[in-house]
C-alpha cells in the first residue's frame, strides 16, 4: 500500500494489527529493534536477484534443488537397490520404499514441530550431513554399475546441500525487522 501511495490505509492496517496482537497477548508490543534499510524494492521478481535478497534466493534455490534431487533419487532407485544388491523381491522392495517415504513424511512433521527450537540452519545441516554418509554407505552396498554411480551422486549432492545450508541465514529467535535490515 505504501508503494502505491496509500499511506493512510497502510497505517490503519498496521494499527489494527498491532491492536489485535496486544489484545491477544495482553502485553504491549516491543519497540522496533532495527532501522528500515535504505534499499527500496520495486516489488518485481528481479528484486529477488539483487541486494540483500540475492544470497537468500541462491541458498533457498540450491536447497530446494538438493532436497528434490536427493528425495527423487532415493524414491526412484531404492527399490532397484533392494532387488539388485540385496536380492529382495519386488513387492518387499516397494514396501521398503513406501516405508522410507512414510518415515520421511513423519520426519518432516517432527522437524516442523521442533524447527523453531533447534533452528532452520541447524536442522538442514544435520539432515544433509547425515544423509551424505548414509547415501555413501548405499554406494558401497550397491552391487556396482549404474546404481553405485546413482547413490554416489546422491551422496555428493547431499554433501553440497550441507555446504549450501552452512550459508543459510538463521532466523530462529530473530525479529522480522532484524532479518530484513
Amino acid at each position: 500500500m505504501l508503494a502505491k501511495g496509500r499511506t493512510e490505509e497502510a497505517e490503519a492496517v498496521i494499527a489494527r494489527t498491532e491492536r489485535e496482537v496486544e489484545e491477544s497477548t495482553r502485553e504491549p508490543l516491543p519497540a522496533p529493534r532495527a532501522e528500515i534499510p535504505d534499499e527500496k524494492g520495486t516489488g518485481r521478481l528481479t528484486d529477488l536477484f539483487k541486494g540483500r535478497h540475492l544470497r537468500r534466493t541462491a541458498v533457498l534455490s540450491g536447497l530446494w534443488f538438493v532436497a528434490c534431487y536427493v528425495n527423487h533419487g532415493i524414491a526412484t532407485f531404492l527399490p532397484s537397490l533392494c532387488t539388485d544388491a540385496f536380492g529382495v523381491d519386488l513387492t518387499a522392495a516397494l514396501t521398503f520404499s513406501l516405508i522410507s517415504n512414510a518415515t520421511g513424511l513423519l520426519g518432516t512433521f517432527l522437524i516442523a514441530l521442533l524447527i523453531d527450537r533447534i533452528g532452520r540452519r541447524t536442522s538442514l545441516l544435520v539432515a544433509l550431513t547425515g544423509a551424505s554418509p548414509a547415501l555413501a554407505v548405499l554406494t558401497v552396498l550397491a552391487a556396482g554399475g549404474s546404481l553405485r554411480l546413482v547413490f554416489a551422486r546422491l551422496a555428493v549432492v547431499a554433501a553440497v546441500g550441507a555446504l549450501i545450508a552452512f550459508f543459510a541465514v538463521e532466523t530462529t529467535g530473530r525479529a522480522l525487522e532484524e532479518l530484513n535490515s
